[in-house]
């Protein structure tokens, strides 16, 4: 029996599948056979080929990397497809210096590549052992590329391990002044904020992106117990905050009291004392509270106390959940316990 598979482009890959009676599959072409397969040529085109609208469905399983960008160069129709994978989450985590300059004078000199970026991943900082002219160009250069990104919704800066010890030769890869005057609105920021001197100009670019719900500043932000100006953030409905050093940024939740947080996910050190106080100012907006408890909950208030807090100060919740390092086991039984 003959069958055809295509695979893609126009081209097809016919095979005799099994049958009983091998002498069948071992004669020579007749005429129907070579009938059948010019049949087959002039069909296969249309009638085994998988439909356009899955193609993006399996490509986007597909890891971010050379695979997309090998892909993008099989045809014209895998490009189409391929590049709003490519470039609409653009992870420029583990790329150094001279990848994320490729990168920008690609988005800066192809505006329709540019306008598929959705979401940014880029390191804190990069190693630079050129002077100050090579970190001016790299600013320059990244800046014009983020101009041009029009439709960018969320921003990720993150700290690799391997580059968390300060060390000289280093840059931040993302100033705030770089922001500034940028077209797109954002919907969710994570990162840390470069550093104290640049904390004024973060402010100001905040001021601009007045669409931001969702705000992770990882691991923290710098200026234990600092005014957050009024005037930013003021659709912020998921924040997270971590107080498991002691230069946390729990204390930015003294200023957030008008913001309509939704969603507040907690991570704290319980060593550091009861978190309770940290929710009394969205007592009537949570609806989902994720809190990862560190260190040991075996004392007063243990865990179970103020679990059943929580549940009874947030009338609206909807969705909780806690984590411990401890036996959580205990303190669920406990729970049932009282339940009964």
């Amino acid at each position: 029996m003959l069958h055809s598979l295509n695979l893609g482009s126009g081209l097809a890959v016919y095979y005799l599948g099994y049958h009983p009676d091998r002498s069948k599959v071992s004669k020579p072409p007749t005429s129907s056979f070579t009938s059948e397969m010019e049949e087959l040529n002039s069909t296969a085109s249309h009638s085994t080929r998988l439909p356009v609208e899955l193609h993006r469905n399996i490509i986007q399983f597909i890891p971010a990397g050379n695979d997309l960008t090998n892909l993008c160069k099989v045809s014209r129709l895998f490009k189409n497809e391929a590049q709003p994978i490519l470039y609409g989450s653009s992870e420029l985590l583990h790329y150094d210096y001279d990848r994320i300059m490729a990168w920008s004078r690609t988005i800066d000199s192809h505006p329709h590549l540019a306008h598929m970026v959705h979401f940014l991943t880029i390191p804190y900082e990069l190693p630079l052992s050129s002077g100050l002219w090579a970190r001016g160009k790299f600013h320059t250069s990244l800046a014009g590329a983020l101009k041009r990104t029009i439709n960018l919704k969320g921003i990720f800066i993150i700290e690799s391990p391997e580059t968390s010890v300060r060390t000289s030769g280093r840059m931040f890869t993302l100033l705030p002044k770089m922001l500034m005057g940028c077209g797109f609105r954002l919907r969710s920021f994570c990162g840390r904020l470069s550093s104290d001197a640049f904390l004024v100009d973060w402010w100001k670019f905040f001021r601009e992106q007045k669409e931001i719900r969702y705000w992770e500043p990882v691991p923290r932000i710098p200026g234990h117990g600092m005014i957050i100006p009024r005037d930013i953030f003021p659709e912020l409905a998921a924040i997270v905050l971590r107080q498991t050093e002691s230069m946390s940024n729990t204390n930015l939740l003294l200023h957030l009291g008008p913001r309509p947080i939704h969603c507040l996910s907690l991570e704290w050190e319980m060593s550091m004392g009861n978190p309770l106080y940290i929710i009394k100012w969205f007592v009537d907006t949570i609806t989902h509270f994720n809190w990862e408890a560190v260190g040991s909950t075996y004392r007063t208030p243990t865990a179970l106390d103020i679990i059943l807090a929580i549940i009874v100060q947030l009338p609206g919740l909807k969705f909780f959940r806690f984590a411990s390092e401890q036996a959580d086991s205990v303190c669920l039984n406990c729970l049932f316990n009282e339940n009964r």
